[in-house]
């Protein structure tokens, strides 16, 4: 009789046992011969236990943040505002003192000589006198709708976009110079000028209806600036995401908007009491241009603190929208 086969499984595996039929050693020759050669079954590594160290995987350039984006009360805007200003002031300064400065300066200038041509030129008649006074006059009006165009159109739009390119680089512990924060904000000058122009417009058209609902809006648009320079969108777009952002921080805005008026005074007081008008006039303009920064880092602070409270925005977030991705990590301002 032939050997039988039989297969039966063992966990896993299966063997072959051969039964023995009639001659017994040729069944067992059979089943030396058809007997496989053992398998060690391939078994995954062990989990480690929870809780154990694993190794870190290898990671991006990391950099060091020195602040957190939060959700911050009025108090803790003002600690991140100053401690913004504190570490990069030479550069938020630098930003006003190459864009505004010398616009101011070229117009000074020419003020100057205005007024001093009609003590450079001999006693004229009466109607060349008048004459002369009506071209001079004409030229001062000229030129400061000149000024007010540069300024308001160029100048200030561009020292806003710059001062908020630095922050938020700041932010994430990247500090950019003057000329870096001022080249990023150069291709958003049209963006923010035509932002800014509807947004004083429909508050000027509210202001009409008994002052009210402008300045509802003014605070509704609060947020239009750093929407063009962060998130890339202008005009109605801008203006329609800041109301977004600012709603139920009415309250923070209105806190914020009495330090500054506080600020202000406090600096325009201390320059009043100067009595030389030349150093008054540059006290004031130290004061004003303070007084600009805080409220910029100050808007900065508080629109990252909105954007938080509404999409849990952190600086991850930031990074990618400012196009630069390291890995992030955070820690308390020293």
């Amino acid at each position: 009789m032939s050997d039988e086969l039989e297969l039966q499984p063992l966990g896993e595996e299966s063997t072959i046992i051969v039964k023995p039929g009639g001659d017994g050693s040729n069944s067992a020759a059979a089943g030396q011969e058809q007997s496989p050669a053992p398998q060690i079954p391939q078994t995954a590594p062990p989990k480690p236990p929870p809780g154990a160290a694993t190794e870190p995987e290898p990671a991006g350039p990391v950099i060091d943040s020195p602040y957190t984006i939060e959700e911050l009360d009025v108090f803790g805007i003002l600690a991140q505002s100053f401690a913004i200003i504190k570490r990069r002031w030479p550069t938020l300064l630098g930003i006003t003192a190459v864009v505004v400065v010398p616009v101011k300066a070229f117009f000074a200038l020419a003020i100057f000589v205005l007024a001093m041509i009609p003590a450079l030129r001999p006693a004229l008649s009466p109607d060349a006198a008048a004459t002369q006074a009506l071209t001079l006059i004409a030229i001062f009006l000229v030129g400061v709708t000149v000024y007010a165009v540069i300024m308001v159109g160029f100048a200030y739009p561009l020292v806003n976009g710059a001062t908020l390119n630095a922050i938020a680089m700041e932010y994430l512990g990247v500090p950019a110079s003057v000329f870096e924060s001022i080249n990023a904000a150069l291709p958003r000058v049209v963006p923010i000028l035509w932002t800014s122009f509807l947004g004083a417009l429909l508050a000027g058209l509210g202001c009409i209806l008994l002052i009210i609902p402008g300045i509802y809006l003014l605070f509704r648009f609060w947020f239009a600036v750093p929407c063009v320079m962060l998130e890339n969108r202008s005009g109605w777009a801008a203006l329609k995401r800041s109301g977004q952002l600012m709603e139920s921080n009415y309250g923070t805005l209105i806190g914020l908007i009495i330090m500054i008026i506080i600020a202000f005074t406090i600096g325009h007081g201390a320059a009043d009491k100067i009595e030389q008008p030349i150093l008054q006039l540059m006290a004031e303009a130290a004061a004003d241009s303070v007084v600009g920064l805080f409220s910029a880092a100050a808007t900065m602070v508080f629109y990252f603190s909105s954007r938080f409270r509404l999409e849990q925005f952190d600086l991850a977030a930031l990074a990618k929208e400012m196009k630069y991705e390291p890995v992030i990590s955070s820690a308390a301002p020293q």
